[in-house]
């Protein structure tokens, strides 16, 4: 099966280091808004939208990796 170009661009060094940053992103909204959650500091539901925007993109990284990665396990077991 052919990869696409997606998939290359996913294991390229750009798109690594990008994975890294939206690992990194999605990590610190989810923490900044648990933190204002638990200490009550802005109860105009930010600590909610901020949860569910940092969980969001924390299940797009994972959907995304996994689609590569089965791409790679499907070249893989080509080659055997």
């Amino acid at each position: 099966m052919r990869r696409s170009r997606f998939s290359y661009w996913l294991q390229s060094p750009e798109g690594k280091k990008f994975m890294t940053y939206c690992y990194g992103i999605g990590a610190l909204l989810v923490l900044i808004g648990a933190i204002l959650k638990l200490t009550h500091w802005l109860p105009i539901l930010w600590e909610n939208f901020l949860i569910a925007a940092g969980l969001a993109i924390e299940a797009v990284i994972f959907i995304l990796e996994t689609i590569a990665k089965q791409h790679e396990d499907e070249e893989n077991d080509d080659s055997l």
